[in-house]
C-alpha cells in the first residue's frame, strides 16, 4: 500500500507540475508581450526626449540670434535718415570746411551703422532691376513702362532689410506694368 500511496503522490505531483508548466506557458507569452510593449514605450520616450532637447536647442539659438530684431528695426529708420541727409547734400566744393566736416561725420556714422548691421547679420535688400518678389518687396505703385518687362522693379522708394533669413522690413518699390 505504501507503494500505491507513493505512486499516487507521484502522479499528483506530476499533475501539479504539468498544470504549473501549462500555466507558465500561458503566462510567459503575456510577459513577453508586456516586455515588448514596455521596451517600445521606453524607446518612444527616449525619442521624444531627444526631440524636445533639439527643439529647445533650436529655440534657444533663435532667441539669441533674433533677440535684437526690434532694436534693429528701430535702427533701420535712423539709417534711412542718414541716407536722406547725405543724398540731399549739394555741391560739396562750395561748402565751408565746418559743413564739410559735419557731412564727413554723418558719412562715418552711416558707415559704422552699416558695419554694426553686418556684425548682427542685417543686410540691405537691393531690389533695383530685379523681378518683384512679394516676400521681399511691397509694391507701392505700378508704372507703365514699355522699356521694361512687366513685374520688374523700376524705382526703390525705401530699401528693405533682412536679419539672417528673416525679413525686418520689405523694400517699398514701384513695379512696371504693360
Amino acid at each position: 500500500m505504501d507503494n500505491e500511496k507513493k505512486q499516487t503522490e507521484n502522479l499528483e505531483s506530476e499533475a501539479v507540475e504539468i498544470e504549473n508548466a501549462e500555466t507558465l506557458k500561458v503566462v510567459e507569452p503575456s510577459l513577453e508581450e508586456q516586455l515588448t510593449a514596455m521596451k517600445d514605450q521606453w524607446l518612444r520616450s527616449v525619442a521624444e526626449c531627444e526631440n524636445l532637447r533639439r527643439r529647445f536647442e533650436k529655440e534657444k539659438e533663435d532667441a539669441l540670434k533674433y533677440a535684437a530684431t526690434q532694436f534693429a528695426r528701430d535702427m533701420i529708420g535712423i539709417t534711412d535718415f542718414l541716407e536722406k541727409a547725405l543724398a540731399n547734400v549739394a555741391d560739396r566744393d562750395s561748402l565751408s570746411d565746418s559743413v564739410k566736416a559735419f557731412i564727413e561725420g554723418v558719412e562715418m556714422t552711416q558707415k559704422e551703422m552699416h558695419n554694426a548691421f553686418n556684425r548682427q547679420g542685417i543686410k540691405k535688400v537691393d531690389p533695383e532691376n530685379k523681378t518683384f518678389d512679394p516676400n521681399l518687396h511691397q509694391a507701392m505703385i505700378e508704372v507703365e513702362n514699355s522699356d521694361v518687362e512687366p513685374g520688374k522693379i523700376v524705382d526703390v522708394m525705401q530699401h528693405g532689410y533682412t536679419m539672417y533669413d528673416r525679413l525686418l522690413r520689405p523694400s517699398m518699390v514701384s513695379v512696371s506694368k504693360k
